[in-house]
């Protein structure tokens, strides 16, 4: 890009790039973008774009690759926002996937963050309408 336009592409550009393709469900193109970012030398990764990873990651149903970019997240030194951990965590429960569901408790407890109940939000999503009165 540098080459073409004389831009310089700053983790803003890169983050833009990844909000878009997780968005159009496009994980495998994204997570290009991520490696390609990572192997830079004068631009590094932040939070929101762990995050952006992460949102590209649920869209698509995967939340254990979600829960991998996660823990790279705390690795490098992040912490996840509590939005995003809940976010995981709905996926987890939607998906019936118990594992990756204790993985993120776990992860919390490390965190020494507390997730609150998610009662009310599974009532509405659990509903069975019926036309019987």
């Amino acid at each position: 890009m540098k080459e073409k336009f004389g831009l310089t592409p700053d983790i803003h550009s890169y983050n833009a790039l990844l909000h878009a393709f997780g968005k159009l469900k496009k994980t495998e193109e994204a997570s290009n973008v991520f490696q390609h970012l990572v192997s830079l030398e004068d631009v590094k990764p932040n939070a929101t774009t762990y995050s952006l990873l992460v949102d590209a990651h649920l869209v698509n149903r995967d939340p254990k690759a979600a829960l991998a970019v996660l823990d790279e997240m705390v690795d490098v030194g992040f912490t996840p926002s509590k939005e995003t951990l809940k976010k995981v965590r709905r996926r987890c429960s939607r998906e019936s996937d118990f594992d990756s569901d204790e993985k993120l408790q776990s992860l919390c407890k490390r965190l020494n963050l507390w997730m609150g109940g998610e009662s009310r939000r599974e009532l509405l999503y659990n509903i069975e309408y019926s036309a019987e009165y």
